[in-house]
């Protein structure tokens, strides 16, 4: 998504700029892909991205501490553009279920992130069709 964004802010102005993220792994292609060519990738949506932004005027964009709930223009336009970039859902698919289903958390690891109760996210982690159900810890007789 973070990738997809600067490609698009590059694509829209047309004049040198700076882009701060919080994305090391788009700071770092976007620092080093002026120099170096690109081997086509599997992913043609990737290929795509990295070939835009080789082609953008010029390319600043540094790497800033993400989450960090300091002052100042950085940290703000960061928590403003982490804002715009999450995802909304609604519905069956939303963002607890997506992230169960994406990092297979536990009922522990979904609550404080999204605020839920202990029973709805045990809910959620049972639902999880990739999640295999731990097994009862008993001996056998």
């Amino acid at each position: 998504v973070e990738l997809a964004a600067v490609v698009r802010a590059f694509e829209k102005f047309q004049y040198v700029f700076s882009i701060s993220t919080d994305s090391a792994y788009v700071a770092g292609i976007v620092t080093r892909i002026k120099e170096n060519c690109i081997k086509e990738v599997t992913n043609p949506l990737l290929f795509s991205l990295l070939l835009h932004l080789q082609s953008a005027v010029q390319l600043c964009i540094p790497h800033v501490l993400s989450h960090t709930g300091l002052p100042g223009p950085t940290s703000e336009g960061n928590a403003c553009a982490e804002h715009l970039a999450g995802v909304i859902m609604t519905g069956v698919c939303s963002q607890e279920y997506l992230s169960c289903g994406f990092f297979h958390q536990s009922a522990a690891a979904l609550q404080k992130p999204f605020q839920l109760a202990h029973k709805q996210a045990q809910e959620i982690a049972q639902a999880c069709a990739n999640c295999p159900p731990l097994p009862a810890l008993r001996v056998n007789p």
